[in-house]
């Protein structure tokens, strides 16, 4: 997901105020559970998504869902902002930019591999070495299983992208064969 401008201006805000309480990793937690809130429940979604629920309204729903699921002081500010300026909706890319700057703060970066077939804990933790050493950072890698690539694998993490995949192999090898016909 692209996390827009206001939505890092949340993040950004919410990470320094729980770097000061030192809550980061219980708001983290926190908004990891709204995001999943709105993901699955219907209410919550609505509430989220909608434009024509009234300012006291929003406030009470938000009120009553910090009560609820028993969040920090941090969290509830940041609920009731958000409740006040109708901007619930960005709950999800808040979630993302704060994890973001807490990666960043640890020398963590993110990234997806996506392979023919599902590879073993052992081939995962090689992989995360290798890819450690060539970014120079602690790697968390999530894991897809893509059959369209045929065989081998493609990893993607920041603005890095490791193709060790048969299709691509094809493709160059076509492409040299391309070039030696002319």
């Amino acid at each position: 997901m692209k996390v827009s401008e206001i939505g890092n201006r949340y993040a950004r805000a919410i990470f320094e105020v729980s770097a000061e309480t030192g809550n980061q990793m219980l708001v983290l937690n926190e908004l990891r559970v709204l995001r999943e809130s709105i993901e699955k429940d219907g209410d919550v979604h609505a509430w989220a998504r909608s434009s024509s629920m009234g300012r006291e309204g929003r406030l009470g729903v938000a009120k009553k869902l910090s009560s609820t699921l028993s969040f920090s002081k941090d969290t509830q500010n940041l609920l009731m902002i958000l409740a006040e300026k109708n901007r619930m909706y960005l709950i999800p890319e808040i979630e993302e930019g704060f994890q973001f700057r807490i990666d960043a703060a640890n020398g963590v970066t993110r990234g997806n591999v996506k392979s023919a077939v599902a590879l073993s804990q052992e081939d995962r933790g090689n992989l995360e070495q290798m890819v450690e050493k060539a970014v120079g950072k602690k790697v968390i890698l999530s894991y897809s299983v893509d059959p369209s690539i045929i065989g081998g694998l493609v990893a993607k993490v920041g603005s890095y992208t490791f193709d060790d995949s048969i299709t691509s192999h094809l493709r160059r090898l076509s492409e040299v064969l391309k070039r030696r016909a002319h």
